[in-house]
């Protein structure tokens, strides 16, 4: 996990203590921003009282509208891009002279520059990784200094997917001694660990600067359980600019895994006889991860099955702002719907979302690019591979290697050097990177078969004799065969479609050399317009994530949809991976006759969670049950329509047809013809109210927290409708921003930063960021013809 912050609870990055030895303060509350070329803005004495105020995490793109014209096209989901700047004024005591100055970024969109009194600080082009602004030279002590910063998304297309635009993660300034520890530089490893003893590796890198380079001093390390006592403690001498390695064995410790993610934290402290140079405190996990093609992946000496999910990294209505609050919602509601892996397709993601990983206990394989050296667009990452590669690699696993969730490194996906030599050279090097930097975890890419033309499957032997994980894209049936030709050959199933869930989960349980299923996706996303849909037979369909597909904006082949609603599918990838739930019904809208739906290869067949089509009465009806049980009966009105079996044979699933009529639609789970489990449908009248529910009613006055507000259309008993599309109209009073709306249709162009919206499927979400003044927020929600719906937040100090 990240450093731990010594911010105080509201953000005020201005709160300086000369007393501490290290000072970490989150700097994301009020920033100066404004779109344009802007060549003199980095200059000290510009006037910036006509720019925008805002907090960071920002992402200004998702603040724009939807329009076919946008540069970002399809591949973006036709947002706004440019050029934005950012200008932040700070002023440290005189008293903290002599201190390094670090300005750490964990995520710009991208090509950023940083300046600081106008003097030019750092430059990084890679969008998602991390990067710090040495700003020791610049720095004035007592006296007002300025931070500019400008991010260059103007050159599209740059990324198959949303990328969002801005200084779209978190903003850090630490003020430490220049003879303490480098950024980034305590690495914790625990090679050996079970329920009775575990070793713990922590490496400590300390930084070359000040006067004194002979000094001698003293590395104290202590280890923290996950309750908060000391466990072990080291001491070694140190030298500026030296890396020392303690080892530390820990008793009976408490392990973390996926069902008991206890965390424990180590306290590095540099010392010059009795004053304390440097302090950092590090969370990391106690497990020991073991893989091989006999065993597959073991932890803590327990094999473990990979349920898992490819993931983009925007937040939906929130665009690329990687709040806290919004990373952790979408780790937990992936949990609580079956899902114990993740993959961060294409790119590392937020610390808040490894950290959330971390406390929930989430496995997650860690990616670093989409392509190489050679483009899938004219300005991705293509065009600064060659340069920044390595130390973009290296930025990735020097960042995120403490977090125990982390199982897997992957250093690219489907890249066009696949099949040929240069393909396997670049990944030598690349593993060789990692290698360099963590020898725990096992480095993977992720391949398909389809894109490149010329070249076998065969050709990709070469690149995958660096890795320790083959990741296969969309080749399930490959798995059985090529294992006679490499069986030490380790395999994770990178990417599947959602449509062949039995096939993937059939390879993982019963091929011990495969790891595990990750389908694409477990989220909807932004950008690459219009994958997963279905459509009238014989409507014109252009490929995803192209400008045909407009209004189409985003994704729709998730899981779980934009706002975090499971969709009917998810209830079966449940079901089938056997993580809790045995029974689901789900219903096929009623065609026309003659009418046919088409479903792309990324989509699943139309289905809602409910039984109410006015105007369809006697049409015949698809109803899918996925079940656990051996035999399903389904029920209308009490009446029986049919049994049948759903065992492994018919894929766990069972399809009836009836004419639709209006009443109580029952699913049935029946065992020896006992009825062992059951769930109801049932008919619902006219929308008639808004329905709000706060998910988290409680926030901290601290800029950044977030209140995630479900919106249901109900009739007028108080049953959700399950076809509404009531446009909803939002009214906040009170400390707080209304920072995005949504609803799951990925067709609808209504901007998300914005106070109105249509909903989908008798749903929606609004999301509330608080400000940084404690007091009562009021979010009212109204629609025409509808009882309108209000809901009470409590924002805190």
């Amino acid at each position: 996990m990240t450093e731990s912050a010594t911010s105080p609870a509201n953000g005020n990055s201005e709160a300086f203590d000369a007393t501490a030895a290290r000072q970490r303060l989150r700097l994301d509350q009020g920033w100066k921003f404004t779109l344009g070329p802007g060549q003199n803005f980095p200059n000290g004495p510009l006037d910036d009282s006509a720019w925008r105020t805002v907090n960071l995490p920002h992402d200004w793109s998702i603040e724009g509208t939807i329009e076919r014209q946008h540069p970002m096209g399809g591949a973006g989901g036709f947002f706004p891009a440019g050029v934005g700047w950012y200008r932040r004024r700070i002023t440290a005591p005189n008293e903290l002279k002599g201190k390094r100055v670090l300005l750490e970024f964990e995520g710009v969109y991208m090509n950023a520059d940083v300046w600081l009194n106008g003097r030019h600080a750092a430059h990084h082009a890679y969008g998602y990784t991390g990067f710090v602004a040495d700003l020791t030279e610049f720095w004035l002590w007592g006296q007002e200094n300025v931070i500019c910063v400008r991010a260059d998304n103007s050159q599209q297309v740059n990324c198959r997917w949303y990328s969002g635009s801005g200084i779209y993660r978190h903003v850090w300034l630490t003020l430490c001694d220049p003879r303490g520890i480098e950024p980034q530089g305590v690495f914790v490893q625990t090679p050996r660990a079970s329920a009775q003893r575990a070793s713990v590796i922590v490496q400590t890198q300390l930084a070359g600067g000040g006067d004194s380079q002979n000094a001698k001093l003293l590395l104290r390390t202590e280890l923290l359980g996950p309750d908060g006592k000391q466990v072990a403690s080291s001491e070694s001498s140190a030298q500026p600019g030296q890396c020392v390695e303690q080892t530390l064995e820990l008793s009976a410790p408490r392990l973390w895994s996926e069902s008991t993610p206890d965390l424990h934290v180590a306290v590095s402290r540099l010392l010059d006889g009795d004053r304390i140079l440097d302090e950092v405190r590090t969370h990391f996990g106690v497990r020991q991860l073991a893989w091989s093609a006999q065993q597959g992946l073991e932890i803590n000496g327990q094999p473990v099955k990979l349920c898992g999910g490819c993931l983009h990294h925007d937040n939906g209505p929130l665009g690329a702002a990687a709040l806290d609050k919004a990373e952790y919602r979408r780790v937990e509601l992936l949990k609580n719907a079956g899902f114990n892996a993740l993959r961060t397709s294409h790119n590392p993601p937020s610390p808040a979302f490894l950290d959330a990983c971390d406390r929930l206990g989430m496995l997650v394989m860690d990616e670093s690019f989409d392509g190489w050296a050679m483009p899938k667009n004219p300005h991705d990452y293509h065009v600064v591979f060659e340069r920044d590669a390595l130390e973009d690699t290296a930025a990735m696993v020097r960042r995120d290697r403490n977090h125990p969730s982390i199982i897997c490194w992957s250093v690219g996906n489907e890249m066009y050097e696949r099949f040929l030599p240069a393909g396997a050279v670049i990944a030598a090097k690349l593993a060789g990177q990692v290698r360099k930097l963590d020898k725990s975890r096992p480095v993977a890419a992720a391949l398909c078969g389809f894109w490149v033309a010329g070249g076998d499957w065969s050709d990709a032997d070469a690149l995958f004799s660096s890795l320790d994980i083959c990741g296969y894209n969309y080749l399930t049936d490959r798995c059985a065969s090529d294992h006679p030709r490499y069986p030490e050959r380790l395999i994770a199933l990178t990417e599947t479609f959602p449509i062949r869930v039995f096939e993937g989960w059939q390879a993982t349980a019963d091929l011990p050399y495969v790891l595990g299923d990750f389908v694409w996706t477990a989220w909807d996303y932004l950008g690459e317009a219009g994958i997963g849909q279905s459509h009238p037979e014989g409507k014109p369909f252009g490929n995803h994530g192209t400008d045909q597909q407009y209004p189409w904006h985003g994704a729709c082949c998730g899981d779980l949809d934009i706002c975090g609603h499971r969709k009917p599918w998810s209830h079966y990838r449940n079901i089938i991976w056997q993580r809790g739930q045995m029974l689901h019904m789900t219903v096929h809208p009623p065609l026309a006759e003659g009418e046919k739906i088409v479903t792309t290869p990324w989509g699943w067949p139309p289905s809602v969670d409910g039984w109410t089509w006015p105007g369809c009465a006697g049409r015949p009806t698809d109803v899918s049950v996925y079940s656990r049980w051996p035999m399903v009966r389904l029920l209308l009105d009490d009446q029986v329509i049919g049994e049948k079996p759903t065992g492994i044979e018919q894929q766990f699933a069972a399809r009836f047809t009836l004419p639709y009529a209006p009443g109580r639609l029952t699913a049935q789970g029946v065992r020896d013809g006992k009825v062992m489990e059951q769930t109801t449908l049932q008919t619902v009248g006219k929308p008639a109210a808004i329905r709000l529910t706060v998910e988290n009613q409680r926030l901290r006055a601290d800029g950044q927290d977030v209140a995630f507000v479900k919106v249901q259309i109900t009739d007028a008993a108080g049953l959700p409708h399950p076809l509404a599309e009531d446009h909803v109209e939002f009214f906040l009073d009170g400390p707080a921003t209304l920072a995005g709306i949504a609803s799951g249709d990925m067709q609808n162009t209504q901007p998300y930063f914005a106070s109105a919206r249509k909903m989908y499927q008798g749903r929606g979400l609004a999301v509330v960021r608080a400000g940084t003044r404690a007091g009562t927020v009021q979010l009212s929600a109204s629609a025409a013809g509808l009882t309108g719906a209000r809901v009470t937040i409590e924002i805190a100090d």
